[in-house]
This record gives C-alpha cells, sequence and structure tokens, in this order.
C-alpha cells in the first residue's frame, strides 16, 4: 500500500493496476466459494513468495509486542484532502 500510495503522490499512478472495488471481494464472500477454491486461489497467486513478508518492517511476529513501535504523523493538509479525494474516487 505504501508503494502504491508513493506512486500516486509522485504522479506515477498512472502505472498502478486498476484497483477493485471492496464490493467485489464482498460479493465473492457472499458467493459460497468453497475453502478448496478460496486455497487454491491463494496458493497460485502466492506462489512465487518463498520467504515470510513483514509488513511496514514489523518482524517481531512472535513475541509479546513490547519491541514494536508506533509513530503517528500529521499530515499537511493539501496532502490529507488529496488522499481523500482519491479515496473517494476510488470508492
Amino acid at each position: 500500500m505504501h508503494a502504491e500510495v508513493r506512486a500516486v503522490l509522485d504522479g506515477r499512478a498512472h502505472e498502478l493496476a486498476a484497483p477493485q472495488p471492496f464490493r467485489n471481494l464482498v460479493a465473492q464472500a457472499r458467493l459460497g466459494v468453497d475453502a478448496k477454491a478460496h486455497e487454491e486461489f491463494f496458493q497460485e497467486q502466492l506462489a512465487d513468495i518463498d520467504e515470510p513478508t513483514m509488513p511496514f518492517g514489523l518482524s517481531e511476529v512472535r513475541g509479546d509486542g513490547s519491541g514494536v513501535g508506533e509513530a503517528r504523523r500529521m499530515l499537511p493538509q493539501a496532502l490529507n484532502d488529496r488522499l481523500r479525494q482519491q479515496a473517494r474516487r476510488l470508492g
């Protein structure tokens, strides 16, 4: 997600794949596809991943979380407005 936001901010949004509306995911989940079909789908999608992935560089997945820090940053109003506008545009 960070890379996608960076691409938009850098004016490279045209390089990103077309986003899928969240409602499509919800609709698919409600269709009642069996667990085996879901497993096959994800095995295909993740077949080339051969090591653990770490969102946002967080690697303390087995500890109690005490070593994980959190930071907050206020965004400039103009950036905040652009992010909200983009989120609305993409649904």
